[in-house]
């Protein structure tokens, strides 16, 4: 049994209602972000923030123009105020985010990487929350590539 593997295209523009409070702020936001970022990154960002950016009820307060690790210049990000949880070393931390951002788009494979690689050649893991609370992390290594599977039958 096989099934077809598609590209999946890279968004850099999306779509809001444009006469929405806020829109040229979040458009800004997505559009910088888009060739910085990785789609891991941003869901490892929303779940250190404990945000659900897709619900309806979800906006930014504001925006702060920030430095990050990928960008020589300031970016605007949501404004969120965290606080490292006392008790908690940073790798147990970094870990416990990775595990949830896994639950919720699967294990990052050597597909994703490369996709990243591709479309933000000159990018690096970006954790505006980490940073915020004061929590250090790695850049991803890229994966192992799984074994590829022999045609043909056993002999």
């Amino acid at each position: 049994m096989a099934s077809k593997i598609s590209m999946v295209e890279h968004i850099s523009q999306v779509e809001f209602r444009r006469s929405g409070v806020g829109y040229k702020d979040c458009l800004d936001a997505f559009s910088k972000a888009a060739v910085l970022i990785s789609g891991r990154d941003l869901i490892e960002e929303f779940v250190c923030a404990k945000i659900w950016p897709l619900s309806a009820s979800w906006g930014p307060d504001s925006f702060v123009k920030v430095k990050v690790r990928a960008s020589k210049e300031a970016l605007p990000f949501p404004k969120v105020d965290l606080v490292k949880p006392p008790g908690e070393t940073d790798d147990a931390i970094v870990a416990g985010v990775e595990r949830r951002a896994a639950e919720l788009a699967g294990l990052y494979l050597s597909k994703e990487y490369e996709s990243f690689v591709l479309c933000c050649p000159d990018s690096c893991r970006v954790n505006r929350s980490l940073v915020v609370m004061g929590v250090k992390y790695v850049d991803r290594e890229e994966p192992e590539k799984p074994e590829k599977r022999s045609k043909g039958g056993s002999e």
